[in-house]
C-alpha cells in the first residue's frame, strides 16, 4: 500500500464532479478522496482498498453511499480506473462517480407499479 501513498489525494476536479459533489476545486484539491466516503465506510478502510483493488487489477467498481459536501449522502455507482506511463508504471488513479438516485427511485417505482397489477 505503500505506493498508493501519494494517489490518494485529489488532483483534478470538475464541473460535473462539483455539481455531484458540492465542492469547488479550491476547496476540494489536495483532499484526502476518502473525504466522500460515509464514517462507516471509513472505519473499514474501504476507500483504502478500493484504491488498492484498481491498482492491482487496472479498475475497481462499487455502489454504496457517499457523501456531498454538505454531509447528506447519496447512492452512487464508482469506477476507478489505473492510470499507467508507457512503461506500465502506475502513475494515478481517476475516479468518476454517477449519482445513481434517479436510477434507484426508478427502480422503487417500477417494483411498486409490479406489485399493484
Amino acid at each position: 500500500m505503500e505506493q498508493l501513498t501519494c494517489i490518494n489525494a485529489l488532483a483534478s476536479w470538475n464541473s460535473g464532479a462539483r455539481r455531484i459533489k458540492g465542492y469547488s476545486a479550491d476547496e476540494i484539491l489536495g483532499q484526502h478522496f476518502s473525504i466522500f466516503y460515509t464514517p462507516e465506510d471509513v472505519a473499514t478502510d474501504k476507500p483504502g482498498h478500493e484504491l488498492a483493488l484498481a491498482a492491482a487489477r487496472g479498475r475497481a467498481e462499487d455502489q454504496g453511499w457517499r457523501l456531498h459536501r454538505d454531509g447528506s449522502r447519496f447512492w452512487a455507482g464508482v469506477t476507478i480506473t489505473a492510470v499507467h506511463d508507457p512503461s506500465g508504471a502506475l502513475l494515478g488513479l481517476a475516479k468518476v462517480t454517477r449519482d445513481m438516485a434517479e436510477r434507484v427511485r426508478l427502480a422503487e417505482l417500477e417494483h411498486a407499479i409490479e406489485l399493484s397489477a
